[in-house]
């Protein structure tokens, strides 16, 4: 008669994780459990940056009314990857000529805060779900590049 094999993870009292197998329980060593919490805090970082990008986008963070409609916070941010010129009373962006090499495809991070989100949280998902290895790298390189792909095949 054997016993079934199964794993159950939880806090003991002084705040040590723990790991029950089958009728045995251990304290996991403390660099796993180090790394278990860098994890959880990188989860919960990219998803609270993924909020921070779509009330961006969408105009509803609370600061973004206040600041200058073409800052890095501002409601209109986007243009900011392309060249622009003054043209009459208004601003006015050639939207086919970038601001800078890399700003409209790889640097558009640093054009303004919706993308710096995204970025941000595409690198917080991979280090909250392989840890801090080279896996997590290979992740965002696989993540970017299937989303690339998939904006030049379903875009108009």
């Amino acid at each position: 008669m054997g016993y079934n094999r199964f794993q159950i993870y939880f806090l003991d009292g002084s705040g040590y994780l723990c790991c029950v197998v089958g009728r045995f329980t251990y304290s996991l060593p403390k660099n796993i459990q180090i790394m278990i919490w860098y994890q959880f805090i990188f989860l919960v970082l990219g998803v609270s940056l993924y909020s921070l990008s779509q009330l961006h986008l969408f105009k509803k963070l609370k600061w973004q009314g206040s600041v200058y409609i073409y800052s890095f916070f501002g409601q209109e941010s986007w243009v900011m990857k392309y060249k622009h010129w003054k043209n009459g009373p208004g601003m006015a962006w050639d939207e086919t000529k970038p601001a800078y090499f890399g700003s409209t495809t790889f640097l558009v991070m640093f054009t303004d805060f919706y993308h710096a989100c995204q970025a941000l949280q595409k690198v917080a998902f991979s280090l909250g779900i392989f840890g801090i290895t080279w896996n997590a790298l290979i992740a965002w390189i696989c993540w970017t590049g299937i989303q690339w792909g998939c904006f030049k095949l379903f875009s108009k």
